[in-house]
């Protein structure tokens, strides 16, 4: 039977939901057949779910859904700040607070005005066929709409950008970036680089770059550039990113590189998910778990969401006043928090921390196809009806963070942050365009719970919002 439901869940959630007419005789909590499946009324609209035992439910969810405010941690956040017991820290980054930047020399800000020039290159032999702006505009919008949510307004991008096309001196196959393991294939099949290709390093192309564009710019203090190519370029295949020295006209600067390419554009990869992961890793993130390739984390994805999850957030000290329910096992009794889901652009507790010792802890978000994990963002995000809680296991003496997913480890796959993973549960996977498939094992319905650690996770109650119970088990 379990096999039945999981193969409906699958169906379900692969299928395309459309938004049907009120009716009236359609209640909240009555039996639903497809998963994502919309009805309108006067509150809202009503949402089929699954929920425990494989059942599809209907949830009714608001036009404009309101965080429960007034929700307080009951210890501080340094509590939860375990410390970092690698043998080798702060090596690819920081997996704990503070983020210290670790690229280059002084890295760049996490914290205040972060200066950024943004610059559309054309080519001879690949001129820009569309205007600049209808490239740059958007994605300018889109990031300081994001950094605005969340670092809290901790962090500004200050960006300068061309409002045309700036010729590059040279034709587009003198800037092919040179990354040993450079990308051979694509989603779309393989790729083989054309004749007549010349592999350059990222301060050699930024340097190159950077000169054509000087008369435009003012690159002092600039901490990163990002190049925008046409569209349809051709011959610069991979993405370059790195963290290096560039000689400008205002002397030798240590600058964040990032460049759009013929695979981002080919694969549908927005542009503000290559800035913002890329730009991430120089203040300090190491990013890439739990699970590298999840559709869960902007650090770990090109496709699902653009969130930054709980726990990268707060090695940034990103996280707002009381959006984090920090609590030790030791002191832990018997409680209920209401979550606010971390992909949705408002405010409210956004996480639950359970420190277990003096190197683990326990994350725990809600989870939804909202703002951020939806087309509002540029990605193909979650499907129609996907919500619940998703629990991952930080463990500081760890590592790892650039592994793939393999579910047939019970509790996860030996990164520094690990999915916690129900088998019993018996839901099928969840499908998101552009990234592997992902157990839903990972994902708690409402009625449904998680051991693990000596601790009891059950998602009580669904709705807008998730009401999560935690309690201490032996």
């Amino acid at each position: 039977m379990k096999k039945v439901l999981a193969s409906l869940a699958i169906c379900s959630f692969l299928a395309i939901s459309l938004t049907t007419p009120a009716n009236a005789a359609v209640k909240a909590g009555s039996s639903c057949a497809k998963i994502g499946s919309q009805i309108k009324n006067a509150k809202g609209y009503l949402e089929c779910r699954q929920v425990a035992g494989g059942k599809l439910l209907n949830f009714q969810l608001s036009k404009n859904p309101q965080p429960v405010l007034g929700q307080k941690s009951p210890e501080e956040i340094s509590i939860c700040r375990v410390p970092d017991k690698r043998k080798t820290k702060n090596i690819g980054g920081a997996i704990t607070y503070p983020a210290i930047p670790t690229s280059g020399p002084v890295g760049v800000p996490s914290k205040g005005i972060h200066k950024v020039a943004v610059i559309p290159i054309d080519f001879s032999d690949n001129p820009g066929k569309v205007t600049s702006n209808s490239i740059t505009k958007p994605f300018i919008d889109a990031a300081n709409d994001w950094v605005k949510h969340f670092s809290n307004g901790k962090m500004t991008y200050e960006f300068q950008v061309s409002p045309k096309w700036i010729r590059a001196s040279k034709t587009s196959n003198q800037y092919v970036w040179l990354h040993p393991g450079s990308r051979a294939t694509s989603r779309l099949g393989p790729y083989t680089p054309p004749k007549g290709i010349i592999y350059r390093g990222t301060h050699e192309i930024a340097e190159d770059l950077m000169a054509d564009a000087q008369n435009f710019y003012d690159y002092s203090g600039l901490n990163t550039v990002f190049f925008m190519y046409p569209p349809d370029v051709k011959n610069i295949w991979d993405s370059m990113t790195g963290f290096t020295m560039v000689n400008t006209n205002k002397g030798l600067l240590p600058i964040q590189v990032t460049a759009t390419s013929q695979w981002t554009n080919q694969d549908s990869i927005p542009n503000l998910l290559t800035f913002i992961h890329e730009g991430m890793h120089p203040t300090g993130l190491a990013g890439h778990a739990p699970y590298d390739g999840s559709p869960f984390s902007i650090m770990s994805t090109d496709s699902g969401s653009v969130v930054l999850n709980a726990w990268d957030t707060s090695i940034l000290d990103w996280q707002g006043e009381n959006q984090i329910f920090c609590v030790s096992k030791d002191s832990l009794n018997k409680t209920t928090v209401t979550l606010s889901p971390i992909d949705r652009k408002n405010l409210g507790m956004k996480a639950i921390f359970i420190k277990i010792n003096d190197h683990k802890v326990l994350v725990i978000e809600s989870r939804r196809r909202d703002y951020w994990s939806s087309k509002q963002s540029g990605i193909d995000g979650f499907p129609l009806g996907f919500y619940g809680l998703v629990a991952y296991r930080i463990d500081t003496t760890i590592d790892k963070n650039r592994v793939g997913w393999n579910q047939s480890v019970p509790n996860g796959i030996g990164g520094f942050a690990d999915l916690i993973v129900n088998p019993s549960l018996g839901h099928g996977e969840i499908r998101v365009p552009n990234t592997p498939p992902l157990s839903g094992n990972v994902m708690l319905y409402q009625g449904e719970s998680h051991v693990t650690d000596g601790i009891k996770i059950t998602l009580v109650k669904s709705g807008d919002n998730d009401t999560v119970q935690i309690e201490r088990v032996k």
